[in-house]
């Protein structure tokens, strides 16, 4: 992201002063040495094995957006189907969305984790295929990126040189200015290992947001495993927040002894201090130059208060998103709020966009319906961009010349119990000149009907689809596994079901008893254990039903489903599979299934070892 990938000018010099270049220099390297900034030691470290790591470049900082805010379609929320093929980015209909970046040229980058396929829109307002074949898998490393395959891509970041940075559930991926993709972090399995030598030979573990430092470190938010992590410009990744304990907790302490709630993105303000959006934590905490951290953003329950009052003593409902202007303002992605939230210099938050009912082109950003905002990044010229999670698109916030909204007279409001009829929209309202392009499309479409607001709205859980740190579901209906073959007909789903249904949390766990075991999600599960599969939905019709298969190798061992009386518009649901003792050791899969449909795989492994016994302390 745009906001993400710039190092906002930062450094820390030989002499540990903080050097903030101008808000339209370029960051160069100069004055900072490996070790130095955000969770570095500030001291020249040994030399490690040359390897062929590049370090990313970071970019000027984006600047101010002025208020208000009018928004416009930009992607995603049309009639057709995104197959791929070149099409205005306005008139294409996205299965899910990501993550999104913005180029140094203008070019936005959009990430299909349902789709393993990122693509960008170019200047002119069409969208193209830019990485990635469509197929699940990992593959293509060192040649072109769009025959490459990907898995589940979600948070994008681009550097000055226009290199694409792509996080995986279990790796990030980097596609440099000519195309070719390669693996800088992570060897595809889950895990917290490998600190201190090469990324690419680490584990992670739902890898998410990511941000460049002045003097080109990567940082990586690892969702799942409660913690952020360092590549500095020698390629060696280290821990810098996080204990790998999922509480919020820790203010004033060295940000590795602290701990995180499921860190989802990052970014770095203008003094050079590291930001993180907590999504568990519903708190948006920061890390000074001295590693030190604390919290700027939430008092750590979910609420929608605070308007008008200090941020710190204000309320967050999932934050998924956090982006800086050259003020140094903060903007928040308040998913569950439905709202896009800023914090001034002087420490006072107010909602800039969203928490209204309209839904037109041109309309006042503060009286808009957003829906369930997942990203939000600040272009250099001053806009914002803005992932809606619910409505798989991506809109357009612009400032106002003359400060004023006019000509809404066309606006329909959302009700919350269907869409609003056909919109005339006759909306006057000129967007600011931009100094940058961001392409805009050519022509704006009649706005999409909305999806329909949730009868309860969903609480923000882990999200990643690999074997993370698991958290015990509440309220969850368990579900046991049976060794019958699973077909179409005994997973009968509607056509609403199919098209509307989404899924939030897939998280694996080792099961004792009634409870599922946190536990390292590098560990392999014994035969007699049980393994636990929580999954987390929204938007599934009555009668509909989900499928769990488990899988030693290409052989099915047992299928899972619920029964169609429990289907709920959200909720959670805990499957249990009991490893028998003969279980046949090496690679597992559980597949995530709507009717015969795969909607995601999570890979584990089977060895030899005695059966745990332990029960949750």
């Amino acid at each position: 992201m745009l906001g993400k990938s710039i190092a906002q000018g930062a450094c820390v010099s030989r002499r540990g002063l903080v050097r903030v270049f101008a808000a339209t220099g370029c960051v160069t390297l100069s004055g900072c040495f490996p070790g130095q900034g955000i969770g570095g030691s500030g001291q020249l470290e040994s030399p490690v094995l040359s390897v062929l790591y590049e370090p990313p470049v970071g970019q000027a900082v984006p600047l101010r957006v002025p208020l208000p805010l009018s928004v416009f379609s930009f992607a995603g929320g049309g009639s057709s189907e995104w197959s791929g093929e070149m099409a205005q980015a306005s008139d294409v209909r996205f299965s899910d969305i990501g993550g999104v970046a913005v180029g140094p040229d203008g070019t936005v980058y959009i990430a299909g984790a349902m789709a393993n396929r990122v693509d960008r829109v170019r200047l002119d307002g069409v969208i193209e295929r830019f990485a990635g074949v469509g197929i699940r898998g990992h593959g293509g490393d060192g040649g072109d990126a769009r025959e490459a395959i990907f898995t589940n891509p979600g948070r994008l970041l681009v550097d000055q040189k226009g290199a694409v940075f792509v996080s995986e559930p279990e790796r990030v991926r980097k596609i440099d200015s000519g195309g070719i993709v390669s693996t800088i972090l992570g060897d595809g399995q889950p895990g917290v290992h490998g600190d201190g030598g090469l990324a690419v030979s680490a584990r992670t573990a739902g890898n998410a947001g990511m941000a460049i430092d002045g003097g080109g470190s990567l940082f990586v938010a690892e969702r799942a495993a409660h913690r952020v992590r360092k590549i500095d410009p020698r390629g060696v990744i280290t821990t810098v927040a996080g204990n790998g304990r999922a509480i919020s907790a820790g203010d004033g302490r060295q940000a590795v002894d602290a701990s995180l709630n499921q860190p989802v993105d990052l970014d770095i303000d203008t003094e050079g201090n590291l930001l993180i959006a907590e999504l568990g934590g519903n708190r948006i905490r920061r890390i000074l130059i001295d590693g030190v951290i604390e919290t700027v953003v939430g008092v750590g329950a979910a609420g929608s208060g605070g308007d008008g009052g200090l941020a710190r003593n204000a309320e967050l409902n999932g934050p998924q998103g956090v982006a800086v202007d050259s003020t140094g303002a903060i903007f928040v992605a308040d998913w569950n709020n439905r709202r896009i939230r800023r914090v001034s210099l002087d420490g006072s938050i107010e909602t800039v966009a969203g928490g209204g009912g309209l839904e037109c082109e041109g309309g006042p950003a503060r009286q808009t319906r957003v829906d369930l905002p997942v990203d939000v990044l600040v272009t250099m010229d001053g806009r914002l961009l803005v992932v809606e999670d619910g409505a798989s698109r991506v809109r357009l916030f612009a400032p106002l010349l003359d400060g004023e909204a006019r000509g809404q007279s066309g606006c329909d409001a959302i009700s919350p119990s269907g869409a609003p009829g056909a919109a005339t929209v006759a909306s006057t309202a000129t967007p600011a000149s931009t100094a940058t392009p961001v392409p805009t499309p050519t022509s704006a479409p009649t706005p999409p009907a909305p999806t329909p607001t949730p009868a309860s709205t969903p609480t923000p859980v882990e999200t990643s689809t690999s074997p993370g740190v698991a958290e015990e579901a509440k309220g969850s209906t368990a579900t046991q596994a049976t060794g019958e073959a699973m077909s179409d007909a005994s997973l009968p789903v509607t056509p609403s079901a199919k098209k509307s249904l989404r899924v939030l949390s897939a998280i694996l766990a080792l099961g004792m008893d009634e409870k599922s075991v946190p536990f390292d999600p590098t560990f392999d599960f014994h035969p007699g254990e049980k393994v636990n599969l929580s999954v987390t939905y929204s938007n599934i019709a009555d009668g509909s039903r989900l499928g769990i298969r488990w899988l030693a190798g290409d052989s099915l061992q047992a299928t899972t489903e619920t029964d169609p009386q429990l289907a709920r518009e959200e909720g959670t649901y805990g499957f249990w599979f009991l490893l028998p003792e003969d279980a046949p050791v090496g690679p597992w899969r559980a597949e995530l299934l709507d009717g015969s449909r795969v909607l995601l795989g999570i890979d584990f492994t089977v060895s030899r070892g005695e059966v745990r016994s332990f029960r949750p302390g």
